[in-house]
Order: structure tokens, then sequence, then C-alpha cells
């Protein structure tokens, strides 16, 4: 421990009463596509040492939280749980991920804007993406040219419907 708070390396879920220092990189509302709920608010949370991990608030302290934070702030947050990250679709390359309670809190930190970077991405090269096709653990971070982007399709499988919309990018580097 640090300064009175931990690092985001530090966490795991084996205790309780972790406190991290973090900015807001990505903040975004996660929604039912299908009925249009709303599931939770996520964001991306960064440390002083460029290290992030996707936190998740509950939809019942989802207004809490949107008043409080927003991107780009600096927070203190503590009495939060530390779980494993979710199955499919995690938004950092991070086995565990927090999770806000009825008890978290959040304090604005100013005046230390010059010790965190504004934002974090985790980029594959460009050649590479086909080799994750199929991989639903992570999302990937990729820069391309947007060539085409297909309709909204629904596509059903099983009991469930997904709404689909194929994009397809061409590497900067042939341009």
């Amino acid at each position: 421990m640090s300064l009175g708070y931990n690092y985001v390396e530090q966490l795991s879920p084996e205790r309780d009463g972790w406190k991290i220092k973090v900015r807001v990189t990505r903040m975004w509302a996660a929604i039912n596509c299908n009925n249009g709920d709303l599931f939770s608010l996520d964001m991306i949370l960064l440390d002083e040492h460029d290290d992030h991990i996707h936190a998740s608030v509950h939809k019942n302290q989802a207004a809490k939280y949107r008043r409080q934070m927003h991107e780009g702030g600096i927070y203190l947050i503590q009495n939060f749980r530390v779980c494993p990250g979710k199955r499919q679709y995690r938004p950092v390359h991070r086995d565990y991920m927090i999770s806000f309670t009825y008890v978290t809190s959040v304090k604005c930190v100013n005046g230390d804007d010059d010790k965190f970077n504004k934002h974090k991405f985790d980029f594959i090269p460009y050649q590479d993406v086909p080799s994750f096709r199929g991989d639903l653990t992570y999302t990937y971070d990729v820069i391309g040219f947007l060539i085409k982007m297909g309709p909204i399709e629904s596509i059903e499988k099983g009991p469930k419907n997904f709404k689909l919309r194929e994009i397809f990018l061409k590497d900067l580097r042939y341009f």
C-alpha cells in the first residue's frame, strides 16, 4: 500500500477494504438491445501506474454514480467488491473487475491530473485480428479505416435474438 490507497495491480477478491485512486477513461451504459433496459453503468478505470480495470455499477445504483462521476475525472474509490471478470466481452485484459456496492464511496480528487494518462488502449496488430475470430473473452482495440458498414441485422440463436452489424476496416499501413 502506498499513500493510503492501492494500485490496480494489487487488487484481488481475496480481501476487502480496497481503496484506489483512478481516472475514469471511458464510461458507458450497458443496454439490453432487445428492450432498451439498462443492465449497468460500466467504466474503465486507470491508475497512475497505467494499469486499468473494468468497473461496473448495477442498474439500481447507476443514476447515483452517473451524477458523481464523469469521463476524465480522477477519484478515490473505496468499499467496492473485486470479483472475477465477465466471461465474455471483457473490455480490458485483466482477470478481475470492480463491482460497486451500496456502500461504495467516490470522492473527486483535484490537482493530480499530471500523474494519470488520459487514456489507455490494448491495441493488437491488425494482422492478428483474424486469429481472434470466435474468441469472445475480450474486446480488442484496432485502428483502421472504415471502408464499409452493413445494416443492423437480427440474428436468432435459439430462444435469443441478437442485433449484429458488420463493419469492414482497412489497415492504415496500406493506404
